[in-house]
């Protein structure tokens, strides 16, 4: 059977009210009407009994007048006579029939009467009727003629009695009709007060069913929107009804789904960027720290740096010396070949030029030791920075990691607030229907009259709380506008981090190619010096030898001249290697210019990156109070509401059977918040306990399922922190059911805190590798 609406159900109302009152008064009036003609029927009643009683006293006037022969009183008492019986005839006829009787004496003024209905009434008129044609057959009689004494004495005594007769009819009518005029009065009395006993019981009626149908239920409408405009979203009212109350109460339910999933994608959205706000945060200090790092490795290369070019000026002094000593060595063996035809004559000679050569032999060694040295700490030099540029390298490498990370957070987040602005659009909208609705409520009550009172009140309470929806998301809106903002901002100069930190690992890249090109050449130097040194010592022992040899000149001059032959042809490698430490300390004294104008350009974009990160890192200060601004804008529904976490999209993994793990765990949480805000006794929140620790350790058991079945690199530490979850969470439960733990706010935002880092950074760190 189709339900009738409000509205028609006040029409039909109000019609039977209006069609009670007017039958009801319609009857009454009618009844009122036939006690205004009972009236005037009995008061012509009364005056026809006194009419019959003034006919025979002018019938007897008549016949005394006419014995005294005054005409005039003769016509004055026939007249007299006449009006009487005129009168009396006419409303005799107007009360059996019906219409005109004359209202006074003199007939002029006529007056309706109605027909009387009543048999008996009808049958006492005739008897009336009668009465008075043989009152006026015996008044024509005595009037007629002249009659003797006698005769007349004895009409007299019969129109005495003929108008006794008729008066006594006429007073019988009117006593019976007194009754007839009662019971109708009283008719009229029991009409109006079942008129009224009617009306009570229709009013009664219709309190009751406005009571039970529109005020009790519009009681309860505004008890929900009190309870929705104090924050909680999860209030619903039981409807089976399908009139006007039935939708209003359908419409603030699905407005209060519509609101908690709008609100809990808007709590979750802020609790996701808080959680991601904290993320870059974390990776911008890591970065600042890694800027630092770099700029502290970069002074300790520009140093090395330093030390290698003054090694250098070393070499490059130690080699122009020993390039003079070469040349000094080279003109005293050819004098020394020139004169060795004259050996025996200048062996006093020989034996002088013998001690330079020997002296200067032992400067070559000596500056050739000072090359060593010098070469020896160029190459310390030389890995020290190939290990700080490796590190150097490691650290831009990790900064880059953290940028990449950084560019991705910012591009989720830039996607959350997009979402969170189409979300507030929806709201938008449900709100604009929600004021419809006020607006199409506040119509209805107002046709709906004094009935509708009710529904006024809702419908401005729908259309309070549709304004203050709209003016929250408003302000929801320019926050996320200004967030958006931001994001831009810090996306844009986190790029130029990342390039920035991608030019500092190429100049990297390009320090560490030269140092291994120049440790390559040190080597070849070391070799070079090796082969000088050895040459030098050649050379003292050859000069050694020579000595002897002139000590011997008569005895062996041929092995002299043979001596000074090898020592010319070490000289000569001995000018050679010089040679090429001269051109390898030129190469090296190139590469160490290339280095530093590589660290100056190095220090140059870590100077740039320092700058960027350190925007970068004041914008996210600017957004984390924004975000905050945020949650504390919503977190008004979150303290009236029953839900404590709020799953969002943001939170998903790509993974169905992760995700729906993830809800599970998520709803035994909010189990818990429950438990604890209604007081549960303890027993009932360990059991919520236990049935949360279950599900996070299934859900970890399935996830190391998932890392045995891809190359997810980090699956030992993944697991590790799973067993000191369940471990905490474990040692909780034994706190709280010995009464030592309790709990409290912190324990849920823990909880919460461990979920939403579980998700964003655990989880989503291995959803690449399934």
């Amino acid at each position: 059977m189709k339900t009738l609406s409000i509205k028609l159900k006040a029409t039909i109302s109000l019609l039977t009210f209006f069609i009670i009152v007017i039958i009801g008064a319609y009857l009454t009036l009618s009844f009122l009407g036939s006690t205004r003609n009972d009236a005037k029927i009995i008061d012509v009643m009364g005056r026809q009994r006194m009419l019959s009683q003034a006919i025979g006293k002018a019938a007897l006037n008549l016949v005394l007048v006419k014995g005294s022969g005054r005409e005039m009183l003769i016509a004055a008492s026939q007249q007299e006579l006449e009006q009487a019986k005129q009168i009396f005839s006419q409303s005799l006829k107007a009360l059996k029939e019906g219409g005109r009787y004359p209202a006074d004496l003199k007939l002029k003024n006529f007056k309706e009467l109605p027909r009387i209905a009543e048999k008996a009434s009808q049958a006492k008129i005739k008897e009336i009727e009668q009465a008075y044609q043989q009152l006026i057959r015996v008044i024509d009689r005595l009037h007629q003629g002249r009659l003797d004494e006698e005769k007349s004495a004895q009409l007299v005594q019969k129109m005495v009695g003929n108008a006794n007769w008729l008066r006594k009819l006429s007073n019988d009518l009117v006593v019976q009709y007194n009754e007839i005029a009662l019971t109708h009065h009283q008719t009229v009395q029991n009409l109006v007060i079942s008129l009224i006993v009617v009306v009570v019981v229709f009013l009664g009626i219709v309190s009751f069913v406005l009571a039970t149908q529109i005020i009790t239920p519009i009681g309860t409408i505004l008890g929900m929107i009190q309870r929705l405009s104090q924050g909680d979203l999860d209030c619903r009212v039981q409807n089976n009804r399908k009139d006007e109350i039935g939708q209003i109460i359908q419409a603030i339910n699905e407005l209060g789904i519509t609101l908690k999933r709008t609100i809990g994608e808007i709590v979750g959205n802020a609790e996701t960027n808080g959680s991601l706000l904290s993320n870059l945060s974390s990776a911008s200090k890591k970065m600042d720290n890694s800027t630092g790092q770099m700029k502290s490795m970069s002074t300790t290369i520009a140093s090395a740096s330093e030390q290698i070019s003054s090694n250098m000026g070393t070499v490059a002094a130690a080699s122009e010396e020993a390039s003079v000593s070469v040349s000094s060595i080279t003109a005293t063996v050819e004098q020394l070949s020139t004169n060795m035809n004259t050996i025996a004559a200048a062996a006093e000679e020989a034996s002088v030029n013998m001690s330079g050569i020997s002296d200067n032999v032992n400067l070559i060694s000596q500056d050739i030791t000072n090359v060593t040295t010098s070469l020896e700490d160029t190459a310390e030099s030389f890995s020290h920075v190939k290990e700080n540029t490796a590190h150097a390298m490691l650290i831009s490498d990790e900064a880059a990691q953290a940028a990449n990370e950084t560019l991705k957070s910012m591009t989720e987040l830039g996607e959350v607030t997009q979402q969170i602005d189409q979300i507030l659009k929806m709201v938008n909208n449900i709100a604009s229907q929600t004021n419809m609705l006020a607006l199409n409520a506040t119509i209805e009550a107002a046709s709906a009259g004094q009935a509708g009172k009710g529904f006024a009140v809702v419908a401005g309470e729908v259309k309070d709380l549709a304004n203050q929806t709209t003016e929250a998301n408003n302000d929801i809106s320019i926050q996320i506008e200004q967030v958006q903002e931001y994001v831009s901002k810090s996306l844009g100069q986190t790029k130029q981090v990342s390039k920035v930190i991608q030019q500092v690992s190429q100049i990297n890249q390009g320090i560490s190619t030269l140092v291994g090109e120049q440790s390559e050449k040190l080597i070849q130097i070391v070799k070079a010096t090796d082969s000088v040194s050895a040459a030098a010592q050649s050379s003292a022992l050859n000069v050694e030898e020579a000595a002897l040899g002139i000590k011997e000149i008569t005895r062996s001059t041929a092995e002299a001249s043979q001596g000074a032959k090898a020592t010319s042809q070490n000289v000569v490698e001995a000018a050679a290697g010089v040679k090429e430490i001269a051109r390898s300390s030129a190469e090296v004294a190139t590469g160490v210019k290339s280095i530093n104008r590589n660290i100056q350009d190095m220090n140059m974009a870590i100077e740039e990156a320092a700058q960027a990160v350190g925007l970068n890192l004041t914008n996210l200060k600017s957004f984390s109070k924004m975000a905050q601004g945020l949650k504390d804008t919503v977190e008004f529904f979150v303290r009236g509401g029953s839900t404590f976490f709020y799953w969002t999209d943001q939170l998903s993994v790509n993974n169905a059977t992760v995700d729906e793990q993830h809800k599970i765990i998520i709803k035994q949480i909010n189990a818990l918040y429950i438990a604890k805000s209604e007081d549960r006794p303890r027993n009932y929140i360990l059991e919520i306990l236990g049935n949360l620790i279950k599900a996070a350790a299934e859900h970890f058991e399935d996830e190391e399922i998932l890392f045995g079945n891809s190359s997810y690199p980090h699956t030992e530490a993944h697991i590790a922190k799973h067993k000191d979850v369940v471990n905490q969470l474990l040692d909780f439960e034994k706190g709280f059911s010995v009464g030592e733990l309790e709990v409290d706010e912190a324990f849920m935002a823990f909880l919460k805190d461990w979920l939403l880092q579980h998700i964003m950074i655990t989880d989503q760190s291995y959803t690449a590798y399934l």
